[in-house]
């Protein structure tokens, strides 16, 4: 057993081992193609073999610094639900006279057939670019012939005007990998910073070369710093439930520019701290100019608003109005696209036009009003004072020392409840003084969904009755997108298919138009078969179709935090008729589960009375957040919320 210990350990070191010699280009082995599983995790259905990246800057006399990235990557298939990493996407950027671009496209697919090892070449039919908005477009390359076992060989360069901006570089995906190098060569002339963000450790060395240019006819030498970052064995990272955005925290190295310094110019300096990002954004004309117009909306506002009005009134006034005159055209920006003029005269606008102009028009008011900048969740959390950090801006009224956020790019939102994009841990409030505020944007009040059932079992297992849902704040709000997403025959739909194929009838609702006012669903239903019969015995769950049948935490250790969104709290009040001659022979033990440190409960209780009973269950998550160091009691919690509201209830014939 010893011996065989020593054997197995022996093949996966020298498989690692070969894996890390040079790697070059269309020089598969037969061991790649052969192999069936990853050495160290098995499940695993797809690898990163190798992947080399150079990022360089090149000198032109007539076009100056060019930012090229040289990429070569190596990808083994081993399942068919890895399919997906035959297609790589490379995004482009998009400028205002210069945009970036991909060139020296080239790929193979190698399988191993016959004995012998094939090539299939990559076409160009394979490699095509769409645009994504105003400012990005990307490029598609799928590698042909992709079958179970198949290595993947890509190589591709992007060479960028955007010089000052070198892309985020990843060292940990959802497959593993097991080698990964780059070398980032940066001029003297660039001082850039380096952020490190992820849990799994890179190698990061540095030393200086001496380069040479010609400008003007002259050669000029400078220094050359050269980063060399890499790892190897990287495990693969999974996305969980309750993530906000798992590139948060995945392992990558951002370059950031700190400054510039070019021959016979001054040393300039870029944003240092978060003042001086408050302070650069909001002298640009795209963001602080905008909030200096007040003409365009001035004869509306007049009409609106009066000066017996309190200070919430003219706040909601305002906001109701901004949000029914425009329409939101779905891109993000911290600045605005077109400018509020044009969006207000054609009712529609980027995020930065519509809310930089509710807090124009809030302050000429006479509210004390500010923007406020966010990363959303899909941007990630900005680590480190930065420009590009935010993409999106709310706006915030202080009334009597209370600060009120409002988001108006969407129909649904009310005072102090923005979209859920929107709800990424911090904003940063910027004011005219180029001072700033942080704050906390996470909900404090939980969001309650309360649902309410009367309804009768037959002695054949089925059941029908009446639910009433109610719900509040986020929920409701949730519950407003969705209908409105969808006609109402697909919405019922989707219900039904929701609560495990439900029949529903009846269906009605109150102030759902109404973002305002809690959200109230009543609808009839019916089931057949919802409950077992086994030896003349009903067995069922006494939440039915609403129980949790599944821990949606499943991973032995996490290491990010939970995040929930919004505190919420759910609470279930059946009243259960029970079949005529029929009795309870046994029913689920009523418990009080609460987390520590008041961070949620479940409360959960069954009683008979007559042929009636009465089941009354509240589960509550009192954080929007919750840190990884508490993910084995979360876990714990669900596992017992599933135990719970999966025991049955058992009748028997009297």
């Amino acid at each position: 057993m010893k011996y065989l210990s020593i054997l197995l350990l022996y093949v996966v070191f020298m498989t690692l081992t070969a894996q890390a010699q040079e790697v070059k280009f269309g020089k598969v082995t037969k061991e790649e193609l052969l192999e069936t599983t990853h050495p160290l995790e098995p499940d695993a259905k797809a690898a990163i073999l190798y992947k080399n990246q150079n990022v360089r800057f090149d000198y032109n006399v007539y076009k100056g610094w060019t930012l090229v990235t040289t990429v070569f990557q190596r990808i083994k298939i081993y399942q068919k639900t890895g399919f997906d990493w035959a297609t790589t996407l490379v995004p482009l950027y998009i400028g205002s006279s210069e945009s970036e671009r991909i060139s020296g496209i080239k790929g193979v697919t190698f399988n191993y057939e016959n004995n012998q090892i094939t090539e299939d070449n990559l076409k160009k039919e394979s490699i095509f670019e769409e645009k994504v908005n105003k400012y990005r477009k990307k490029a598609s390359i799928t590698q042909p012939n992709v079958k179970e076992g198949s290595v993947l060989d890509l190589e591709y360069q992007v060479f960028s005007p955007f010089f000052t901006s070198i892309d985020e570089l990843k060292y940990q995906f959802d497959i593993p990998v097991n080698q990964i190098n780059t070398t980032v060569s940066i001029p003297e002339y660039f001082m850039f910073k380096q952020h490190f963000k992820g849990f799994y450790q890179v190698k990061f060395d540095q030393h200086t070369e001496n380069q040479t240019i010609f400008i003007d006819g002259q050669r000029l030498s400078y220094l050359e710093t050269i980063y060399n970052i890499g790892g190897r064995q990287i495990p693969s990272m999974q996305d969980e439930s309750y993530v906000s955005n798992i590139d948060n925290y995945r392992t990558s190295v951002k370059f950031e520019l700190n400054g510039t310094r070019f021959p016979n110019n001054p040393y300039k300096l870029y944003n240092q701290t978060w003042e001086d990002v408050a302070k650069t954004i909001y002298k640009y004309d795209s963001f602080g100019e905008q909030l200096d117009k007040q003409s365009y909306f001035k004869s509306d506002l007049t009409q609106l608003i009066t000066n017996e009005m309190s200070a919430e009134e003219k706040a909601a006034k305002i906001f109701a109005f901004v949000q029914d005159k425009m329409t939101w055209n779905n891109y993000y920006g911290a600045t605005c696209n077109d400018g509020v003029l044009k969006a207000y005269k054609e009712n529609t606008g980027n995020v930065a036009e519509i809310n930089l102009m509710l807090t124009a028009m809030f302050r000429e008011s006479g509210l004390d009003a500010n923007p406020v900048l966010v990363s959303t969740r899909s941007n990630g959390i900005p680590l480190f004072p930065t420009i590009e950090g935010f993409d999106y801006v709310v706006s915030a009224v202080n009334i009597d020392g209370n600060i009120i956020l409002f988001d108006a790019t969407e129909k649904e939102t009310i005072p102090n409840l923005l979209p859920i994009r929107a709800l990424n841990w911090n904003g940063t409030l910027v004011r005219k003084d180029g001072t700033y505020s942080t704050l906390d944007l996470s909900p404090k009040r939980p969001s309650n969904k309360s649902i309410l059932m009367n309804a009768s079992l037959d002695e054949k297992g089925g059941i029908n009755g009446k639910i009433q849902i109610y719900q509040t704040d986020y929920v409701a709000y949730l519950f407003r997108r969705n209908l409105k997403s969808k006609e109402k025959e697909a919405y019922l739909e989707s219900l039904e298919n929701k609560y495990n194929g439900i029949e529903i009838s009846d269906y009605q609702t109150k102030d759902a138009e109404n973002p305002t006012k809690p959200v109230t669903e009543t609808f009839a239903f019916q089931k057949e078969d919802q409950c077992e019969i086994i030896d003349g015995k009903i067995y069922f769950s006494p939440l039915f179709f609403f129980a949790t049948n599944e821990n949606p935490f499943k991973m032995e250790a996490r290491e990010y935090p939970i995040d929930f969104a919004f505190p919420i709290s759910e609470s279930y009040r059946f009243s259960i008729s029970i079949p005529e001659g029929h009795q309870v022979e046994s029913l689920p033990e009523s418990v009080l589960y609460k987390l520590p440190d008041n961070m949620g409960e479940l409360r959960f209780s069954l009683a008979v009375s007559g042929n009636i009973l009465q089941v009354n269950v509240v589960e509550k998550i009192n954080s929007a957040i919750i840190s990884s160091i508490n993910y084995p009691i979360i876990k714990e919690f669900y596992n017992q919320l599933v135990l719970k509201e999966t025991e049955k209830v058992v009748l028997i014939k009297t």
